[in-house]
């Protein structure tokens, strides 16, 4: 699945690759890569922050998942690449088939080429794999591919959009962007609190942690 000790040692003297990829939080790197991606396809803020939520969501379960199997702390950012690479292939299927996922493994080899072959990789990577597939289960039956339906535009009174110039827009960019199901099951389920007044740093102790069900509900 991943190069061998010999071929990771060669490849350490790439050094604007290890710098992109393993030595800053996956999460910055593909955040760049997203954001990249939403100028390319000129996404709206409501498509572009659906995204950046499954993104960072992923990223973030993948982190916790992988823990919990026991990853060591070298190989736990293969499985943050592999569930990122996962998730966007899925969310922009109009780039190159396999372009986002092939990125995901070169990241995944740049951890271990700065960090040394690990016998934990191939867990790691099957483990942020399966969180991402989770997390697509979710988007398949989260709302966002809702139709437009004009007849159920409600009757213009004060208050109500209505088209003006120049653009003449009659609807709204996302109707049933309302609707939409966020990665968190149930908003009020997560604990966290804001920070006190004037407080430099969030509060000790609050928790975001989400999970993913393993089916649509």
């Amino acid at each position: 699945m991943f190069p061998g000790v010999r071929e990771l040692a060669g490849l350490r003297a790439n050094r604007a690759w290890l710098e992109q990829w393993a030595q800053q939080a996956p999460s910055v790197s593909w955040g760049d890569v997203l954001i990249g991606l939403i100028v390319k396809y000129q996404q709206n803020p409501q498509r572009a922050g659906r995204s950046l939520a499954y993104l960072h969501a992923a990223i973030h379960d993948a982190l916790v998942a992988c823990a919990r199997r026991g990853c060591e702390s070298a190989v736990l950012p293969v499985a943050m690449h592999a569930a990122a690479s996962r998730m966007l292939d899925h969310l922009y299927p109009d780039e190159s088939r396999g372009r986002l996922e092939a990125l995901g493994h070169s990241a995944a080899t740049a951890v271990l080429a700065a960090n040394g072959a690990h016998a934990q990789a191939g867990v790691a990577w099957q483990t942020g794999r399966a969180v991402a597939e989770n997390a697509i289960r979710r988007a398949y039956y989260d709302g966002a591919d809702l139709p437009r339906l004009p007849e159920k535009r409600p009757p213009w009174k004060p208050g109500v959009w209505r088209a003006s110039p120049p653009l003449n827009m009659y609807d709204p960019i996302e109707p049933n962007a309302g609707r939409w199901r966020t990665p968190a099951r149930n908003a009020s389920r997560t604990n966290g609190t804001s920070p006190p007044a004037a407080s430099p740093r969030p509060a000790c102790g609050t928790s975001t942690r989400r999970s993913w069900p393993s089916s649509a509900s």
